[in-house]
């Protein structure tokens, strides 16, 4: 019996390394029950496997109730089972008023209305810059929680020194 677990696993593991369908130049849009856009992603190709789908060269907007948060990072994944989003590889993620979130892996979590990332993570908006390690916040970046070994930075555009007011 043992033996035939491990060849389902490997005929498993088989199926997931080879993808049904590539696709070039994709558009995915997903919208909630009640009709409104949920999520759009675009990007340069696309690997459908199984359970997940491989995403190059990423653009995604997350939509909120006004307007949408534009991410875009080199690669990401979608979860086919929880529809979870995830962008990987210098992901900047920017609404329409300026404000910018910077991180390596960030989740998206449509159904929530929320942002995610466990790394390093960096918010900027005018002249504040907050990083830590570990970050949570709405989709449109409005309010954000920060994990751990935070820093906040004020730079004062009239101050004669130049240096800014580091809080940690």
């Amino acid at each position: 019996q043992r033996q035939e677990e491990k060849s389902v696993k490997s005929t498993e593991k088989s199926t997931e390394e080879e993808p049904f369908h590539k696709v070039y130049s994709f558009s995915f849009s997903k919208y909630t029950t009640s009709g409104d856009k949920e999520i759009e992603i675009e990007g340069d190709s696309a690997d459908v496997f199984q359970r997940s789908v491989i995403l190059k060269n990423v653009i995604a907007k997350a939509y909120a109730e006004e307007s949408p948060v534009t991410i875009t990072a080199d690669q990401g994944t979608i979860d086919k089972a929880t529809s979870k989003v995830r962008l990987d590889r210098n992901v900047v993620a920017t609404t329409e008023n300026g404000t910018r979130l910077l991180t390596e892996t960030l989740d998206i979590l449509p159904a929530r209305k929320m942002l995610e990332t466990q790394v390093q993570a960096e918010v900027k908006k005018d002249n504040i810059s907050i990083e830590g390690l570990g970050a949570q916040g709405d989709s449109r970046l409005k309010k954000v929680r920060f994990k751990k070994n935070v820093t906040v930075i004020v730079k004062n555009p009239e101050s004669e020194s130049g240096t800014p007011t580091v809080i940690t």
